[in-house]
C-alpha cells in the first residue's frame, strides 16, 4: 500500500451518476425551476432545482451539513458525473434557503407531484398496472431528528429530552415515495395538521390512480378527524 497525494483524477462519488440519470429522465431541475420560478430578480446562477438537487447529492454522498457542499464542490473529478456539476457553496446555499417562503415551499411540493407521475409513466407496464389497480395507502409517520446548537431555528426539546426537528412525511405506502410533508420541532404537535397533510398527499397522486381506502396510523400522531380523508382506518401499533 502506497500513501500519497489524493489522486484528483478518482472519485469517491461515482453513483451520484444516478441521480444525474434520474434528473435527465424526469426532468428534475427543469420540473421545479418551472413551478417555482426564480429566488431572485435578475436569472443569475443555480435555480431553485439546481440548489435543492445539489443538497441532494450531497447528503446522498454521505453529507450531514451545509458545509458538506463546499466537499462536494472540491470534488472535480466527480463534477462530470453529477447532475449539478458546480454546487453552490454552503453560505450561498443558506442564503437561497431563506429566500424560501411558503409559498415557494407549497410549489417545491407542487413539482414533486408532477415528478411522480413522471415516474410512473416511466416505470414498466406491469409496475404500472399494479399501483394504478389498487387503492393507495397513505402511511403518516412522523420522525424526530436530532439536531445540535442551542441558536438552530425551528428546533426545540422534544418528550426525550432531545433538540429535535420533526418531519412528517405522507408516504404512498405501495410506491414508497413521499407525496407531502411537514417538518415542525420536537415540541409542535402534527395531529391538529394531519387532515390537511392528507388532502395535499392525495393531490399529489398520480392521474389514473384511485383514491386511498386506508390510512395507516402511528400510535398517538395522527387524529380522528382524518376519518374524513379516508373510506377506511387501519391501526398500527
Amino acid at each position: 500500500m502506497i500513501i500519497g497525494e489524493p489522486d484528483p483524477s478518482v472519485t469517491a462519488r461515482a453513483g451520484l451518476c444516478l441521480v444525474a440519470e434520474v434528473d435527465r429522465v424526469l426532468g428534475v431541475t427543469a420540473c421545479v425551476d418551472g413551478t417555482v420560478g426564480w429566488l431572485k430578480h435578475r436569472r443569475r446562477g443555480l435555480g431553485v432545482g439546481a440548489v435543492l438537487l445539489s443538497m441532494a447529492e450531497s447528503m446522498l454522498a454521505g453529507g450531514d451539513f451545509m458545509c458538506d457542499l463546499d466537499h462536494l464542490r472540491a470534488d472535480v473529478a466527480g463534477a462530470g458525473l453529477r447532475a449539478v456539476p458546480s454546487p453552490p457553496a454552503a453560505s450561498t446555499f443558506a442564503l437561497a434557503a431563506d429566500r424560501l417562503d411558503d409559498k415557494a415551499f407549497a410549489r417545491i411540493e407542487m413539482a414533486i407531484g408532477t415528478l411522480i407521475g413522471r415516474w410512473v409513466d416511466a416505470l414498466p407496464e406491469h409496475r404500472r398496472a399494479r399501483l394504478r389497480a389498487s387503492r393507495p395507502t397513505i402511511d403518516l409517520d412522523g420522525t424526530d431528528i436530532e439536531t445540535y446548537g442551542s441558536k438552530k431555528e425551528g428546533v426545540a426539546w422534544n418528550y426525550e429530552g432531545r433538540r429535535v426537528g420533526r418531519a412528517h412525511p405522507a408516504t404512498w405506502a405501495e410506491a414508497g415515495v413521499v407525496l407531502a410533508a411537514d417538518l415542525g420541532s420536537g415540541a409542535d404537535d402534527p395531529r391538529p395538521a394531519a387532515a390537511s397533510l392528507i388532502a395535499r398527499a392525495v393531490a399529489n397522486l398520480p392521474a389514473g390512480c384511485a383514491r386511498p381506502s386506508e390510512l395507516p396510523l402511528r400510535s398517538w400522531r395522527t387524529p380522528l378527524c382524518c376519518l374524513n380523508n379516508s373510506r377506511a382506518l387501519v391501526v398500527n401499533r
